[in-house]
């Protein structure tokens, strides 16, 4: 509800609000598991190991979309490195419709859905457009409560040992299984 409420007001004005307070308080994020638009589930913690940006975004968020192309050349560029991007939508639009701005746009970039923006407060979010760069023990290395752009952003990246051409397996991981929801417990008959 806050990231609506902000970017709506940033879409408004055509400007973001800096800030320097803590988004994440925890120096880890909690794990999550995220479909991306092909209904395919994520959980965040198969990613150990790589570096991930986290860019949270709407359809409706002007400066999200701004955003955008920086990330999608950021991927293209650092496609064979220890790196994943997660650009995480947190739109409560169809699948479907979220594909074919991905698909009008030409973005190639990993994305998830998080209508519900369940992962954006785990994230610690508090109503600001957030990226996150997280270390391959899912730490947060570096945290933006506004659009990074390009050279803070790979700058943050080399800090925590991207390196553009490494040779690394750069498929995500399998699906997550659900976690499993608890039912009744039914005794053995004796």
């Amino acid at each position: 509800m806050w990231f609506v409420i902000f970017c709506s007001m940033v879409a408004a004005f055509g400007q973001t609000v800096p800030t320097s307070r803590a988004i994440v308080s925890a120096k880890t994020i909690p794990d999550f598991i995220l479909p991306d638009v092909n209904g395919k589930p994520l959980r965040l913690s198969t990613l150990r190991g790589r570096i991930v940006v986290i860019e949270f975004w709407a359809m409706f968020c002007g400066p999200c979309r701004a955003e955008l192309p920086v990330i999608e050349k950021i991927h293209r560029e650092y496609r064979n490195s220890n790196l994943t991007i997660l650009a995480i939508n947190a739109d409560n639009e169809s699948p479907a419709k979220v594909r074919s701005f991905l698909r009008k746009n030409n973005y190639t970039f990993p994305v998830l859905l998080d209508p519900t923006e369940d992962a954006y407060r785990k994230c610690g979010s508090r109503g600001k457009h957030v990226v996150l760069v997280l270390d391959g023990e899912g730490r947060i290395a570096k945290q933006f409560a506004e659009l990074p752009g390009r050279s803070k952003l790979i700058s943050a990246l080399k800090q925590v040992g991207v390196k553009k051409d490494e040779p690394v397996d750069n498929r995500l991981p399998p699906p997550a299984k659900p976690e499993p929801k608890p039912g009744p417990s039914i005794s053995p008959k004796s």
